[in-house]
């Protein structure tokens, strides 16, 4: 959940178009599930991300599957400048792996070039990229003492949109008779073990004649185990789940979650807790807005006066109130709601 609220605010803070890539194809080529079932996952996984309160008119959510022919194009041209080994290595791939997972490599990565996506979706935001482009040019040449670049550059614009000729990495695309300086930048809010990916995106940039894409990488919340450790999907005793009840969410707290405090209230009066062992308050310290208040808990806890009883109290109360409200609008999502945000629209920019 992380990294989409980080995304969703800098779709609020900016006001900027976000498009969330859906890997169905992934799940199925790693998991022991049939494509439909993926399909549907990745459907109700899109249910979640609409419930966090993405704008419906800024925001395209897809599926690979079912734009597979815009994204192939970028997608082939990334397998090209790739060899097997290098993606073998980078991703741990061994020759017992299926030859879809050596392919997939490419497929994640080709929503980084906004030339991957269909068409209208970012019609309007090239339109605008292609004007700053002209406004920067012409403020540049105004401080040189030149004449304006703006005719020059419509001129070669109208020129290159006329022209029939397949332009290489960026044809069947929305870029394709765009300059690689009109074509908006890429940035990517992620976990960290989405890095590879990426980096790959940025290492053929420069062969497929893009701009990089830009990662900001997001920290893992600890798995309920003890930092260090990830949670994890497949392992329920593992993680907080945003279907979690309030009985449920009180149990994986109180009873799993693993404590910085000592083994007694009187030795932990003395000593105080070790924070960045402790889970609840490393919750906290994810999810508290305010932060005189979590300054306040730091201090206490670590200082031996709060003892781990009260921050695990604290820290349901945080979670709860931030599963309470999803729930709540997640019910309200329908299959229509997901239809809308996977329409192949132009997005507002």
């Amino acid at each position: 959940i992380v990294p989409f609220q980080l995304t969703l605010w800098l779709q609020k803070a900016f006001k900027v178009p976000v498009i969330i890539q859906l890997t169905d194809d992934e799940k199925y080529l790693w998991k022991p599930l049939d494509l439909k079932q993926c399909r549907s996952l990745a459907w109700e996984n899109a249910k979640d991300i609409i419930a966090l309160g993405f704008a419906p008119a800024s925001t395209f959510i897809f599926r690979n599957t079912d734009i597979i022919q815009h994204l192939y194009p970028t997608a082939l041209h990334i397998q090209k400048s790739i060899t097997y080994n290098q993606a073998a290595a980078t991703f741990g791939l061994s020759g017992s792996d299926n030859i879809g997972k050596g392919a997939f490599v490419s497929l994640q990565a080709a929503p980084a070039f906004p030339r991957a996506m269909p068409e209208p979706v970012l019609s309007k935001i090239y339109t605008n990229a292609a004007a700053a482009d002209l406004e920067l040019a012409d403020s540049l040449n105004e401080t040189l003492g030149i004449s304006s670049a703006t005719q020059k550059s419509k001129s070669k614009l109208n020129s290159n949109s006329k022209s029939k000729a397949d332009p290489g990495p960026a044809s069947h695309s929305a870029a394709s008779t765009s300059q690689v300086p009109m074509e908006p930048l890429c940035l990517i809010p992620c976990a960290i073990d989405q890095d590879p990916f990426f980096r790959l995106a940025r290492d053929v940039a420069g062969r497929l004649k893009a701009n990089k894409p830009v990662v900001i990488h997001t920290r893992f919340l600890p798995a309920l185990q003890g930092a260090g450790t990830k949670a994890s999907s497949s392992v329920g005793s593992s993680a907080i789940f945003l279907s979690d009840s309030k009985k449920q969410l009180k149990n994986k707290i109180n009873k799993m979650a693993f404590s910085g405090g000592q083994e007694t209230a009187e030795l932990h009066r003395q000593l105080g807790a070790n924070l960045d062992r402790d889970v609840a308050f490393q919750y906290i310290k994810f999810f508290e807005p305010d932060d005189e208040k979590y300054a306040k808990i730091a201090k206490e806890y670590a200082a031996g006066r709060m003892l781990s009883g009260e921050v695990k109290a604290e820290a349901i109360s945080l979670i709860w109130k931030v599963l309470e409200d999803f729930q709540g609008i997640r019910e309200k999502v329908k299959d229509e709601h997901v239809k809308n945000f996977m329409s192949i629209r132009q997005l507002a920019a």
